[in-house]
């Protein structure tokens, strides 16, 4: 029963194969499960006591557009972003590099050599057949 408290009734923190990073990976991500979890039922718990009551009072009639919300940003890892990154380029999508930067937290400069195209391997000739010799014709 601990356990399960603990971990939320998630086997995959008990179960996950490997050690070390894989391991540790997986309590990673079902504590973060977690945390979401407890962070949307803290979310709505602030929104029936304070919120709703709080708008109700102080604009009676008006539509409630506004709430309290706890949540968890998740970052992408600037290897992961610079791989995608990757993949549009070859793809033939360009990505912008105040975007990029911002999600990589590397300050970006594009090289001069960068601008031109990257030369593709040539092509191998197709093969030919033997030309079949001509045939005389009677007229």
């Amino acid at each position: 029963m601990i356990v399960l408290a603990a971990t939320g009734g998630k086997l995959t923190t008990l179960a996950e194969p490997g050690t070390g990073t894989l391991a540790g990976s997986a309590h990673q991500r079902a504590f973060d499960d977690l945390t979401e979890s407890e962070a949307a039922l803290i979310s709505e718990i602030f929104q029936e006591q304070l919120d709703r009551p709080l708008l109700a009072r102080h604009f009676p009639g008006q539509a409630q557009l506004a709430y309290f919300e706890m949540s968890m940003t998740r970052s992408l890892d600037a290897a992961d972003v610079i791989d995608q990154a990757l993949k549009l380029a070859r793809a033939g999508y360009e990505i912008d590099p105040a975007e990029l930067s911002e999600k990589t937290g590397y300050r970006l400069r594009l090289r001069n050599y960068a601008l031109t195209p990257i030369p593709r391997a040539p092509m191998p000739e197709p093969e030919t057949a033997d030309e079949p010799e001509p045939v005389e014709q009677e007229i």
